[in-house]
């Protein structure tokens, strides 16, 4: 291959991310980026993942709605899952990343 040839993907290849605030009854939960596509399938999946429900009955509501730099996911659960999860800890990776984007989020959502 050509050293100088440079392989560029076309705009059309490119994934769409977008910043997602989840919450849990209320309560801010997650900061995610993900890709807008089925994004209650997402919650859902997501909830599985971080053993807050155990069946698809344990959630109640999936509400989507947009803001101007991402999506707010409220999600209500049931009663006996937000006692679950109030009794765990949540561990995050990048912390300081989550609560910077946590943050602007809750202000933009503040602003709506």
């Amino acid at each position: 291959m050509n050293a100088s040839y440079k392989w560029s993907p076309s705009i059309e290849h490119l994934v769409e991310e977008a910043a997602a605030a989840i919450n849990l009854n209320g309560i801010n939960y997650a900061v995610m980026m993900i890709t807008p596509d089925n994004i209650e399938d997402f919650a859902i999946g997501f909830l599985f993942s971080e053993a807050i429900i155990q069946h698809d009955h344990d959630v109640h509501d999936i509400q989507v709605s947009k803001s101007e730099h991402g999506f707010n996911i409220d999600v209500t659960i049931a009663n006996r899952c937000l006692y679950a999860l109030n009794n765990k800890k949540r561990r995050l990776i990048e912390p300081q990343v989550a609560v910077f984007v946590g943050l602007k989020l809750s202000a933009m959502h503040c602003q709506n």
